[in-house]
C-alpha cells in the first residue's frame, strides 16, 4: 500500500474517524467546562460589585477589613473570568479546525 500512511503525523489530516470523534468530544467538553467556570466567575464579579456599591462607604465595613477582602475577591474573579474565556476561545478555534 504505497502512500497509505502519507498523512500520518500531519496534524488533523492524519486522524482516523474514531480519533477525530474523540478529540471533538474532548474539546467540546473542555470548552463547556471553561465557559461554565467563566460564567460562575462573572456572577461573582457582579455580586462583589453590588456588595462594594452597597457597603463601600460604610465606615464599619471598611474598619472590619471587609472592603479590602471584597476588592481582593473581585480582582481574582475578574482574572478567573478572563482566563477561562481565553481558554474557551482557544478550544473553540481547535474545534473549528477539527471541522465541528
Amino acid at each position: 500500500m504505497p502512500g497509505h500512511y502519507g498523512k500520518v503525523g500531519q496534524g488533523y489530516a492524519g486522524l482516523g474517524k474514531q480519533e477525530l470523534k474523540k478529540r471533538k468530544e474532548q474539546h467540546t467538553a473542555l470548552r463547556n467546562i471553561a465557559m461554565s467556570k467563566s460564567l460562575g466567575a462573572a456572577k461573582q464579579v457582579k455580586e462583589m460589585q453590588k456588595l462594594i456599591g452597597a457597603f463601600g462607604s460604610d465606615p464599619a465595613f471598611k474598619q472590619a477589613g471587609h472592603l479590602s477582602a471584597a476588592y481582593s475577591t473581585l480582582d481574582s474573579a475578574i482574572v478567573e473570568r478572563d482566563a477561562q474565556l481565553r481558554k474557551a476561545a482557544k478550544l473553540n478555534k481547535r474545534l473549528n479546525k477539527l471541522g465541528y
